[in-house]
C-alpha cells in the first residue's frame, strides 16, 4: 500500500503543478501558492479518490480535479491553522509554516487564495456537479471544519473539556473534509446510494482514528519524523492522550480502525488503506 500511495502522491502533484500553472498570477504569489501546496504532504484525502477509481474501475482523470480541489482546501486550513492566532506552529513538514516564511499577511492571502482557487478547480471539471460544489463547501464550511477549528480554539482556551466535546471538535475538524473526497468521488465516479453511505460510514470511523493517531504520534514522535514541534503539547491542549492517556488511546485507534474495516469487508484496497493510517510514523 505504501509504495501504491506514493505513485498516488506523484500523480496528484503532478496535477497540483498542472492546474497552478493555468491559474498563474505574479510570480511572488505563485511562488507562495507553490510552497503551501507542494512542500511535501501525505495526500491522504486526494488518495482515497484515487483508491476508489481504482476499485470501481473508472479513469483517474475522473477525479483529478477534484483530488486537487481537496488537497487546495486542505493546504488552506493548515495554513490558517499554523497562523499565531491559532495555533502558532513554526514548523509543518520540516520546513517553515508559510506565516514564518512570508509572514502573517501574506499567510492570510494565501489562505483565502487556496480556498477560492479550490472551487474554480472544482467547478472546471466536466466529473462535477453543483452537488459536488455544495459537498465541498458544506463539509469544508461553518457546519463543518471551520466549526471544528472554530471549537478547537475554545479548545485551547477551556483545558478541562470532555472526551465527547473532544469527539465533536475532530468529527468537524479532521473527519468533515475526508467525508468531502468520498462525497465528491461518489459523484464524479457515479456511485450509488449503498456504496456511499458504507463509504460516509468507513470515512466517519477513519477520520476520527486517523485523529487519534495523530495525537499519539505528538507524545510519541519528534520533529524529524513528523516535521514540526509539538505545539498541542506546549499550549497543554485537550487531546485524546491527555484525556485518556496513551495506552487507552491506542485502544480507541484500534477500536475504530476496527469498525471502519468491518464497514468495508471484503474490500481489501480500502482495509490495506485503514492499516496503513493505524501504522503510519508521520
Amino acid at each position: 500500500m505504501e509504495k501504491y500511495l506514493l505513485k498516488i502522491r506523484k500523480k496528484v502533484d503532478k496535477s497540483i503543478r498542472k492546474i497552478l500553472k493555468k491559474h498563474k498570477s505574479i510570480k511572488e504569489i505563485d511562488e507562495m501558492l507553490e510552497y503551501s501546496v507542494l512542500l511535501g504532504g501525505k495526500r491522504i484525502r486526494p488518495s482515497i479518490m484515487y483508491i476508489l477509481a481504482e476499485i470501481y474501475k473508472k479513469d483517474y482523470k475522473m477525479i483529478e480535479n477534484e483530488a486537487v480541489a481537496i488537497e487546495l482546501i486542505h493546504a488552506y486550513s493548515l495554513v490558517h491553522d499554523d497562523l499565531p492566532c491559532m495555533d502558532n506552529d513554526e514548523y509543518r513538514r520540516g520546513s517553515l509554516t508559510v506565516h514564518k516564511k512570508f509572514g502573517e499577511a501574506n499567510a492570510v492571502l494565501i489562505g483565502d487564495a487556496l480556498l477560492t482557487l479550490a472551487f474554480s478547480v472544482l467547478a472546471e471539471s466536466e466529473y462535477s456537479n453543483k452537488n459536488s460544489i455544495i459537498a465541498l463547501s458544506y463539509y469544508s464550511g461553518h457546519k463543518g471544519m471551520i466549526l471544528g477549528q472554530y471549537l478547537d480554539i475554545l479548545n485551547v482556551e477551556n483545558d478541562d473539556i470532555s472526551l465527547r466535546e473532544l469527539f465533536e471538535i475532530h468529527l468537524n475538524k479532521t473527519a468533515m473534509l475526508l467525508m468531502a473526497t468520498v462525497e465528491i468521488a461518489s459523484i464524479s465516479l457515479s456511485l450509488n446510494n449503498e456504496v456511499r453511505n458504507a463509504l460516509r460510514k468507513f470515512i466517519l470511523y477513519l477520520g476520527i482514528a486517523y485523529q487519534i493517531q495523530d495525537d499519539i504520534l505528538e507524545y510519541e514522535s519528534d520533529f524529524e519524523k513528523i516535521g514540526k514541534k509539538n505545539t498541542d503539547l506546549n499550549n497543554d491542549k485537550s487531546t485524546f492522550p491527555k484525556i485518556l492517556g496513551l495506552e487507552e488511546s491506542k485502544k480507541y485507534l484500534e477500536k475504530f480502525t476496527s469498525i471502519a474495516k468491518e464497514i468495508v469487508a471484503g474490500n481489501q484496497m480500502l482495509i490495506d488503506f485503514a492499516d496503513y493510517l493505524l501504522y503510519r510514523e508521520y
